[in-house]
């Protein structure tokens, strides 16, 4: 009989906050990034605006 290790967490790489091995954003209320290789649309769309919204005010 073999005995199978639980999944790993994922740990938040914002909060630090310990979430499920399939949890899809982080479980702390106050976060809620998303996890994974996925970024969350709002990350992506603040990473995309960003450099072109400092462009426009020089």
């Amino acid at each position: 009989m073999s005995v199978q290790a639980a999944p790993t967490p994922i740990i938040c790489p914002c909060c630090q906050c310990e979430n499920p091995h399939d949890a899809v954003f982080c479980g702390n209320a106050e976060c809620h990034k998303a996890l994974g290789e996925f970024r969350y649309v709002t990350e992506e769309l603040m990473e995309t605006s960003a450099p072109s919204s400092i462009a426009r005010s020089m």
